[in-house]
């Protein structure tokens, strides 16, 4: 590709330069988030659905907040160590 610029011809658009600015922060944003690293959250109706996130050794339960009829469970999913890195996240493109 042979891009050539002509530096008389770039004129100063704070309008442009706004949007830019907005669509490369979204994109790193996008390419250096790493998913495995926030808490999820469930909301559970029964009691074998809250055993299901307390006993189950892939969940490592962070908190629980019971109320009369359901419960809100905030877990994280519990990688083994050699686990792969999401196709998603390029931290490289990012920087």
């Amino acid at each position: 590709m042979n891009l050539k610029i002509d530096i008389d011809k770039v004129q100063y658009d704070a309008s442009k330069r706004s949007l830019a600015k907005v669509q490369l922060n979204s994109l790193w944003g996008k390419l250096a988030l790493n998913r495995e690293n926030y808490d999820e959250y469930a909301i559970v109706e029964s009691n074998e659905e809250l055993w299901g996130y307390l006993y189950d050794k892939s969940f490592e339960v962070k908190d629980l907040f019971c109320g009369t009829k359901k419960a809100l469970v905030r877990y994280k999913t519990v990688k083994e160590y050699n686990s792969k890195i999401s196709r998603g996240v390029n931290v490289v493109i990012a920087a």
